[in-house]
């Protein structure tokens, strides 16, 4: 393991103390991330976003940010539990945060055999993800109430979903991809409803963002949510933050429901494998996953009543049908997301994934008819009444 020797001298300058060696740990991650010890006793979580790429001096900043804000409102702080950063380096990339030993991510939690999971007695009493949907839907109320003249501007737009590749790949991409996700793009490319209403998705979000700019993570996934060992929620991989439209932070971990209802019929563990070596007809898949909707639909309720509830008053956009439309039509993305993740790993993706992204393209296209089915607010009368 080689850590940058530049570290120690960063360490030092902010009173840190150096890193011990044999506790060195290196995490997986888009950035060299570590987890040392200095000689000063302090553990620290060590993130250095490389220097010289397109976006890196934003990502920098938007982590630094981030902190700041939320330090600034001692209620927002209250609700808002991230790792604490430390300190930060502009010029070489370095962000240090106080590490949380023993924490786990809800990805993880999401993971664990249910009987292992009972058993392990974590000081949080409850041992599932959907168990935290309400503090997921405060803690997201909190980001959005962050202060928007303190958020560093982005010279783009979040990358995702990608408008682009829905006219043709570059062939860099189509080199570097794999067989599934070509064929992912190849069905895109062929679904001229789907395409046109991702086109439109972008568009009605940059609309949003220019008459009403918020703060949002940018990212949201079940990974970037860790529990510590008191039971709490820490917020973390804020590179992504931005003024954006929360609808995309919102939808995003709808879809993470949604998501987990297609894992429902597998099981969580080792899910990708399970699902790639299941073989279900359509017929099947459209009866079991409406069964695990059901049964996910009650969580996503009280996951975004919190969130209202949380907004409060000054939060206007979060009565709005066309906020709630596109609530869902992001949550329709997750699931073409998470199915070209999928591809990724996979030398072929199963019927169950496609059957899954056909539930996210139904959100897509009919998004005033999915939000209630997927247990989001309905406001079909308001688009019969203008009708």
């Amino acid at each position: 393991m080689r850590i940058d020797p530049r570290l120690d001298d960063f360490l030092e300058a902010q009173g840190l103390g150096r890193h011990r060696p044999e506790t060195a740990k290196e995490l997986n991650g888009r950035n060299a991330n570590f987890l040392v010890v200095t000689t000063t006793d302090t553990p620290v979580f060590v993130k250095r976003i490389a220097t010289g790429s397109r976006d890196a001096a934003e990502r920098h900043a938007a982590c630094v940010a981030f902190e700041e804000l939320r330090r600034e409102d001692p209620a927002i702080q209250r609700t808002l539990g991230t790792a604490p950063l430390l300190a930060s380096d502009a010029d070489l990339g370095f962000l240090a945060y106080v590490a949380l030993p023993g924490s786990t991510s809800l990805a993880e939690l999401g993971r664990q055999p249910k009987d292992d999971a009972d058993a392990d007695e974590g000081d949080a009493g409850t041992r599932d993800p959907e168990d935290f949907a309400e503090d997921l839907g405060r803690l997201l109320a909190a980001v959005h109430a962050l202060d928007p003249a303190g958020v560093p501007p982005r010279a783009e737009a979040p990358r995702l979903p990608p408008i682009q590749p829905l006219d043709h790949l570059t062939w860099e991409s189509y080199q570097n991809l794999t067989a599934p996700c070509l064929r992912i793009w190849n069905r895109l490319q062929n679904d001229p409803d789907a395409a046109g209403t991702l086109r439109a998705l972008r568009a009605d979000e940059a609309y949003a963002v220019e008459q009403h700019p918020v703060a949002i993570h940018g990212d949201v996934r079940l990974d970037q949510f860790l529990l510590d060992r008191e039971g709490r929620l820490r917020l973390i991989d804020l590179e992504e933050f931005r003024l954006g439209d929360p609808a995309r932070d919102v939808g995003s971990m709808v879809g993470e429901w949604l998501h987990r209802a297609t894992l429902d019929l597998v099981g969580e563990q080792d899910a990708v494998a399970a699902v790639a070596d299941l073989e279900l007809t359509h017929d099947e898949v459209v009866a079991n996953g409406a069964a695990a909707l059901d049964r996910r639909r009650p969580v996503i309720q009280r996951f975004f009543e919190a969130y209202r509830t949380s907004c409060g008053p000054d939060a206007a956009w979060v009565d709005d049908p066309a906020f709630v439309d596109r609530v869902t039509r992001f949550a329709g993305w997750h699931m073409f997301d998470r199915l070209i993740a999928v591809a990724e790993h996979t030398s072929r993706v199963s019927a169950l994934h496609w059957a899954a992204a056909g539930i996210g393209r139904q959100a897509l296209l009919a998004p005033r008819a999915a939000a209630p089915a997927l247990g989001l607010p309905d406001h079909s009368d308001q688009r019969k009444a203008a009708a």
